[in-house]
C-alpha cells in the first residue's frame, strides 16, 4: 500500500480488488504518493508516523494521549512536538506509545496503571515521557 499516508479507497481497510478493478488513492496531509504508512489507532485516538520519522496524532485527548501538552481534542492530524525519529507506534485506550530510530520508547497519556513506563505516580502526562525501557 502506498500513496503516502492516504487511504486508497477499495474493498475495505486497504485490502487490493479483484483483478482489472481500479483503485482510488486519496492522499492525506501526512506524507507524500511514496510513504509507506505506519499507524496505529485505538477506540478514540489515531497515530501516524511520516516518512521523515515525525509523529502525528489526532482524536480524543482526554488523558494527553495525543502528547501535545494539552487535554484538548484534535479532529485533524497534527505533529507530535519534540517527537522526531519515529520508526512505530502503538496506541493503548487513552495512551500512546512510539519507538524512536535510537531504540528509546516514549509514551504519553494514561498512566494510572503505569502505562507509560517512567515509574512515575502521575495518573497521566501530556507530552512525550521516556520510558524506563531503554
Amino acid at each position: 500500500m502506498s500513496a503516502g499516508l492516504g487511504l486508497w479507497l477499495a474493498v475495505g481497510c486497504g485490502q487490493t480488488t479483484a483483478a482489472g478493478e481500479g483503485q482510488a488513492a486519496r492522499t492525506s496531509s501526512l506524507g507524500v504518493a511514496s510513504a509507506q504508512a505506519r499507524i496505529a489507532a485505538a477506540a478514540s485516538h489515531s497515530l501516524a508516523v511520516r516518512p521523515d520519522g515525525t509523529v502525528w496524532a489526532w482524536g480524543s485527548n482526554s488523558s494527553g494521549q495525543l502528547g501535545d501538552g494539552t487535554t484538548s481534542q484534535r479532529t485533524v492530524p497534527g505533529a507530535v512536538p519534540g517527537l522526531s525519529g519515529g520508526v512505530a507506534v502503538a496506541a493503548g485506550v487513552s495512551h500512546s506509545l512510539a519507538v524512536r530510530s535510537d531504540g528509546t520508547a516514549w509514551a504519553s497519556g494514561a498512566n494510572s496503571n503505569g502505562q507509560i513506563g517512567d515509574g512515575g505516580p502521575i495518573n497521566f502526562v501530556s507530552t512525550p515521557t521516556l520510558s524506563l525501557l531503554y
